[in-house]
């Protein structure tokens, strides 16, 4: 299915007063609150850092000191100096005395939100979704988090560490040396300079990007309270809180990006790294290929990045690692896990004869079957690779045996691998056919090689990933019937979770990741990069897409009679025809950019209710839809969705759901958890809840019924194009 996606859904500027950071990359401040030092009770922290109590002088072992009065911290209202007061609101900071400043990185950018910058010098928010900060601006959560089973997750944990000594209020008499006050000076600068920085050729990097998830009900602007500094009689209690220090590194190899993090127990992520991936598409037609070399470069970098910057927020224990990736893409790979040529990815389109062979000799389809017929192919075409061939593996596999050494099939359901009869009755052997291992199991132990390039530890559990689609489903949070997810991304996807074994004409029936479900649904070919190709394609970058998101906002629903059919690299599902183009239908004098931009959004809305439209004729329950990918950082897109499909749409509070997925699933490799509904519950949270407005819905079930007569009327002057392609393809 479709990749993960090539948007982080970023956005700057939550968390970036001065002193972003400051303190919390002495330790690692899990939550975004600080303790105040020596005498103060405050809210849990890692670290023994904390709001200075007298002149704002942080007295506690972190290396970074408190700031001094006046500071500006972020967005979220800071944990005031002495009197315990709260700072003032959102570019405030100043203590409740009024002669007080923050603490120790009190509060970093907006607290508990999504994203919110609260790692060091972080101040971005990566993929939020409802995260301040982010295009959809959905706030903070509280500090317990109802998670998708019900189960409150304390947003600190407690624990029984050394309770640090009174101090009587004497201590803010001292007057700091001019080495400390330098020290005040400088530090933050410093640390900010650091994290915030581009390692590498377009390797991005966050620390700590991801504070706490807010409430499953939460919605944009909803704060919640935080509790001040408890102060009695002059004097304040101090209880240190321990941060656990285990987490997974997780990795998405997407089509146009390599992904990779490193998030907490509790689902926080303490660092991302996105590395840009080429794709190869000149030559003959149809071809669509990467280099599975700049796949490992892309690991390496972004790993490395990654850990380093989650290293900076406090200690690591690394517990586990696992990728999952785009597909059905194949690498014919060697005994010793180099790359035998390039991979073909899913986007290839010279394979097409062979899977339909394939799929007629052995009984059936799907994507297992579509790497079988591309195995075929690629082995005919090229004797001698063939030859140096020890296995064809998916994506993920490759990379997986890159770490670990040992080959192996991946997937949700094991009982749908390849087996080796039937890759004799297609004219190969068992080279295409892997031993297959359910997702989230182990499959080996990080080799001592890669262990020492990526900087993790040797013999580190190496977990089985799955297909980025199939992934998703998990690090969205579904969990029942009748959900349903937007995979986002490159491509777009949708995928309905049912029970039994429907057979919808038209969709791809698979096994969910969850025992006892299966989804129905498909991909999209490119309707996840029509907004990007507006912006710098059409466009030719006069405007970011930002700018387009904000400018579609403000036309009205039906973008005043103008519909596009998103099928710039032809249609996947439901149409099946890679001769499919795009097209603007119905522009007059009077339509614009914005309303070019409104038209995109609500193609790629469209799209998905084009998909789900077999399901909902049958009867199948379909009760919401959970939107990732960077399209779910913009709540104004979410809300099209909603208004589309007449449904509520529910966006994660990471937005990265198939990096989430991975996550899910090397806990459960790492012995974390004990299953996916348990992993689920500490790790995935929902940052809103939009829901469908009947004007609206309306007017897109009239626009609907034309964008689909559309794409069937279409179909023969599009075939007639292709072969006017200058580029030969189509």
């Amino acid at each position: 299915m479709a990749d993960a996606g090539s948007s982080d859904g970023e956005g700057s500027g939550v968390g970036e007063g001065e002193g972003v950071g400051v303190g919390v990359g002495s330790g690692g401040d899990s939550s975004g609150e600080t303790l105040a030092s020596g005498d103060c009770d405050g809210p849990g922290s890692t670290v023994p850092v904390g709001v200075g109590c007298g002149e704002g002088v942080s007295s506690g072992a972190g290396v970074a000191p408190g700031l001094g009065s006046g500071v500006r911290v972020g967005s979220g209202a800071g944990v005031g100096g002495s009197g315990g007061g709260v700072g003032s609101g959102v570019d405030g900071g100043v203590g409740s005395g009024g002669d007080v400043g923050l603490g120790v990185g009190a509060t970093v950018g907006s607290g508990e939100g999504v994203g919110s910058g609260e790692g060091v010098g972080s101040g971005e928010v990566v993929g939020s979704g409802g995260g301040v900060g982010s295009a959809a601006a959905a706030g903070p959560g509280p500090a317990s988090v109802p998670t998708g089973a019900g189960r409150p997750i304390p947003a600190v944990t407690r624990s029984t560490a050394t309770r640090v000594p009174r101090r009587t209020a004497d201590c803010a008499r001292r007057v700091p040396s001019p080495r400390w006050v330098m020290a005040r000076m400088w530090l933050p600068v410093l640390v900010r300079s650091i994290t915030r920085s581009s390692i590498g050729p377009g390797l991005i990097v966050r620390s700590g990007a991801h504070g706490r998830r807010p409430a499953a009900n939460a919605g944009a602007g909803d704060e919640a309270p935080r509790q001040a500094p408890r102060c009695r009689h002059g004097r304040y209690d101090h209880h240190v809180t321990a941060a656990d220090p285990r987490a997974v590194v997780a990795l998405d190899l997407g089509t146009s990006a390599l992904k990779a993090a490193v998030v907490s127990l509790e689902g926080r992520v303490r660092g991302l790294a996105r590395v840009p991936l080429p794709l190869l598409l000149d030559g003959e037609p149809g071809r669509a290929e990467q280099d599975p070399l700049a796949w490992w470069s892309a690991l390496v970098d972004g790993v490395r990045a990654a850990r380093g910057a989650a290293e900076s927020t406090g200690p690591l224990q690394p517990i586990a690692i696992c990728c999952v990736g785009h597909g059905p893409t194949l690498v014919p790979t060697a005994a010793d896990g180099l790359p035998v040529g390039h991979a073909v990815t899913w986007l290839d389109q010279r394979s097409g004869p062979d899977v339909s062979e394939v799929s007629a000799l052995v009984g059936r389809s799907g994507w297992t079957v579509t790497l079988l017929g591309c195995a075929r192919r690629v082995a005919r075409l090229g004797p001698a690779a063939d030859a140096a061939t020890a296995w064809y593996l998916s994506s993920w596999d490759h990379l997986a045996m890159r770490l670990s050494g040992r080959a192996a099939a991946a997937l949700q359901d094991p009982a749908d691998a390849i087996s080796p009869a039937e890759a004799t009755v297609v004219g190969l052997d068992d080279r295409a056919a892997p031993v297959p291992v359910r997702a989230g199991s182990r499959i080996g132990e990080l080799l001592p090689g890669p262990a020492r390039e990526l900087g993790l530890p040797s013999g580190l559990p190496v977990v089985a990933g799955a297909n980025d689609a199939i992934a998703a489903f998990l690090g969205a949070g579904l969990t029942d019937v009748g959900q349903a997810i937007d995979t986002g991304g490159t491509s777009g996807g949708f995928g309905l979770y049912v029970t039994g074994s429907p057979s919808i004409r038209g969709l791809w029936t698979g096994s969910a990741p969850l025992p006892g479900l299966r989804y129905v649904g498909g991909a999209m070919a490119g309707t996840g990069r029509a907004l990007d190709w507006l912006a710098h394609g059409a466009l030719g970058d006069a405007v970011a897409v930002e700018a387009l998101l904000d400018e579609a906002e403000s036309v009205r629903p039906g973008a005043d009679g103008l519909v596009f059919l998103p099928y710039l690299a032809g249609e996947r599902w439901p149409l099946h025809d890679p001769s499919a183009r795009g097209a603007f239908v119905g522009l007059t004098l009077a339509h614009g950019r914005g309303h070019l931009a409104r038209a995109v959004i609500e193609a790629a809305a469209y799209a998905i209710r084009h998909v789900a439209a077999p399901a909902v004729a049958a009867g199948l329950p379909f009760t919401e839809l959970h939107s990732t990918g960077g399209p779910a950082a913009s709540r104004a897109w979410c809300q099209v969705k909603a208004d589309v499909l007449g449904l509520p749409v529910v966006v994660p509070a990471v937005t990265d759901a198939s990096l989430m997925g991975a996550a899910v699933l090397a806990t459960i490799g790492g012995e974390a958890f004990a299953d996916e509904l348990e992993a689920m519950s500490a790790l995935v949270g929902v940052a809103a809840r939009l829901e469908p407005r009947r004007e609206a819905h309306e007017v897109h079930d009239r626009a609907f019924a034309v964008y689909e007569e559309l794409g069937a009327l279409l179909a023969r002057p599009n075939a007639a194009l292709g072969p006017l392609d200058s580029r030969g393809a189509g």
